[in-house]
C-alpha cells in the first residue's frame, strides 16, 4: 500500500480509501453489519487507513459501523467526512435512500479581535 501525508501537517493516510457510502446506505445491495465490519477490517488489514464517511451514510450508521470495526485501532485510522445535508431537522426518513435537505450557510457572527474563526 501506498500512503501520501497531507500537506502542511503529519497526517498520512493511504492512497486507497475505504467508501462507507457502500455498507451504510443499502443503495448497492445489503449488507450486514457482520459483512459491513470483516470488509472494513479486511481493507485496513491490506493496509487501507483512510474511512471516507458522512453524517448522511445511513444517517450516521457509517460513524457507528467504523466504531465497531476499529475500537481498538482509533489512532491507526484517518476518516474523511463531509457536511451540507440537515438530517437532524429533516431525517424523518432515516436510513432511506430518500435525499436530505441541504443547509449550508456562512456565519455572519462577527468575531472579536483574536477571536478563533
Amino acid at each position: 500500500m501506498k500512503f501520501r501525508t497531507y500537506k502542511n501537517t503529519d497526517l498520512t493516510v493511504s492512497e486507497v480509501g475505504f467508501g462507507m457510502w457502500t455498507v451504510s446506505t443499502g443503495w448497492w445491495g445489503q449488507f450486514t453489519e457482520g459483512e459491513a465490519l470483516g470488509l472494513m477490517r479486511k481493507a485496513f488489514d491490506l493496509g487501507i487507513t483512510l474511512f471516507d464517511a458522512a453524517d448522511t451514510y445511513g444517517n450516521g450508521l457509517s460513524e457507528e459501523l467504523i466504531a465497531k470495526a476499529f475500537p481498538g485501532n482509533r489512532d491507526e485510522i484517518v476518516i474523511a467526512t463531509k457536511i451540507g445535508y440537515d438530517f437532524v431537522n429533516h431525517g424523518g426518513r432515516k436510513r432511506s435512500r430518500n435525499h436530505h435537505t441541504r443547509r449550508l450557510r456562512r456565519n455572519t457572527r462577527t468575531r472579536a479581535k483574536g477571536d478563533p474563526a
